[in-house]
């Protein structure tokens, strides 16, 4: 059954266009947003001088996107025939998933957040302003651009991505399942670590910044510092089904000194994590869907912390 809704009646700024097999083009609207879903015979988009945000999902022999002048946000789900991705000079959030025809972003200028799942992408660069990176399932990944800019960064099964660049201001990371990452770099302003199986000996550098640590599924050793005069950074420690060690570096050369097993913290509750999410999940948008829930509320529990 096809479905078009609007909202804003008169203005018809915002369109849905759901399940309708029997179109072919859609014609020329005014509107500011348009979500189109389940389209399997759209071609090509008109020109859409006012849309700013534009989703589209399961438009199977859509093959063409327009210039947008005015496009603040992209989200292409499962749209195999697109052939084209226009360099859209006020684009700011960019999401796609099951994106087959690239293998390289790069370009946008003002884009602040890029969501890539299950994409032929080998090489992410020249993004000058991005802010939050967000890969899953990028099995040809191999090059990330060094950003001055980026705040956030979330990994996940990524295999062919040899090393973490070092991104000079970031605050945010979530490494899962890299099977080629052998390290984690220094950052001097990184708060907020989340680790979920890592496939080496895990040394933890020493971050003086760090408020959170989260270490689990890591079926080899963990090495965690203490600074010196800054024995409460264990208070924020909490792992599972991981051998982690405590270590205290004797100076900034990492000789390790007086090694011990930590015992099991559970600082961050259940209910505390639940609590969090009911207020604050819906403020998150650009997540992959299959994202594991665990990261999902790590990443957002650290986002709402007052530590």
């Amino acid at each position: 059954m096809c479905i078009i809704c609007y909202g804003n009646i008169k203005q018809k700024e915002y369109v849905e266009i759901l399940n309708c097999s029997s179109i072919k083009y859609i014609p020329k609207l005014l509107a500011i947003s348009i979500k189109i879903e389940n389209c399997p015979n759209i071609i090509e988009l008109p020109n859409l001088d006012k849309l700013k945000y534009l989703k589209l999902v399961k438009c199977i022999n859509l093959q063409k996107i327009p210039l947008l002048h005015n496009l603040q946000e992209l989200e292409i789900n499962n749209c195999p025939s697109i052939i084209n991705l226009p360099l859209f000079p006020k684009l700011l959030h960019l999401n796609m998933k099951y994106f087959f025809k690239f293998n390289t972003i790069s370009n946008f200028n003002l884009l602040e957040t890029l969501v890539l799942e299950s994409c032929n992408i080998s090489n992410i660069d020249k993004l000058p302003s991005l802010n939050s990176l967000i890969l899953y399932k990028l099995s040809s990944l191999e090059y990330i651009f060094d950003s001055n800019k980026l705040k956030i960064f979330v990994i996940q099964d990524c295999h062919s991505l040899v090393e973490i660049p070092k991104f000079t201001n970031l605050v945010e990371l979530t490494i899962s399942n890299c099977k080629s990452i052998k390290f984690i770099p220094y950052f001097k302003y990184l708060s907020n670590l989340v680790i979920d199986n890592f496939h080496y000996d895990l040394f933890i550098p020493t971050f003086t910044n760090l408020k959170i640590l989260v270490i689990y599924n890591c079926m080899h050793k963990s090495y965690v510092p203490i600074l010196k005069n800054k024995l409460e950074f264990c208070d924020n420690i909490e792992y599972e089904d991981s051998e982690v060690f405590l270590l205290n570096y004797n100076n900034e050369d990492f000789i390790f000194k007086d090694v011990k097993i930590i015992s099991k913290i559970n600082i961050l509750k259940k209910k505390f994590i639940d609590n969090r999410l009911k207020k604050l999940y819906k403020n998150y948008n650009y997540f992959p869907e299959h994202l594991p829930v665990d990261i999902i509320k790590n990443i957002i529990l650290f986002r709402s912390l007052k530590l």
